[in-house]
């Protein structure tokens, strides 16, 4: 079992912890301590979401690198992580601090950014089976997009009855 905490990674493995932290003499380590959000992909891979980017953990060497692919317009990912997740098709899935929303692509390995608006009041996201992406807004409400963010759309309760019975699982 791994736990994200102000201070570390852990991993639980029955018997023992073993914590992973920042070692400026360690290329190799985490970049952070401060560990925000973990996904572990079809994969096997573990995404770690921490205030210095993102990390993936190699079971082979334990050790960590640094998520550093820039999207076509050459962004890359300078802030906290808040949330990462993934979808039907494998790609991962990153709320952003301040930055947005990023998707990497795991079939492509190309990361593509979507500017949404209130960046910074973003606080969650969830991709259901019909690969809608919802995204959570700190008091501003749950918003829905099918089309890669060209229109962004608040969930009201008139979509009530026409989402849930589409998408019980979200």
């Amino acid at each position: 079992m791994w736990f994200g905490t102000k201070d570390g990674l852990n991993r639980y493995d029955g018997s023992n912890f073993r914590t992973f932290k920042y070692d400026y003499q360690n290329p190799r380590s985490l970049g952070n301590n401060t560990i925000n959000a973990l996904h572990e992909n079809k994969d096997g891979k573990l995404w770690v979401g921490t205030d210095n980017g993102i990390y993936l953990y190699n079971p082979v060497t334990e050790s960590f690198s640094k998520l550093e692919t820039t999207t076509q317009d050459s962004i890359y990912i300078t802030q906290p992580i808040v949330q990462i997740t993934a979808d039907s098709y494998g790609n991962i899935w990153l709320i952003v601090e301040s930055q947005g929303v990023f998707l990497f692509d795991n079939n492509k390995q190309v990361l593509v950014h979507y500017p949404v608006p209130n960046a910074h009041a973003l606080s969650s996201i969830c991709v259901d089976q019909q690969n809608t992406i919802w995204i959570g807004y700190k008091g501003k409400g749950l918003y829905y997009t099918s089309d890669q963010f060209k229109t962004l759309q608040l969930f009201t309760t008139q979509d009530e009855k026409k989402h849930f019975h589409q998408r019980p699982h979200l």
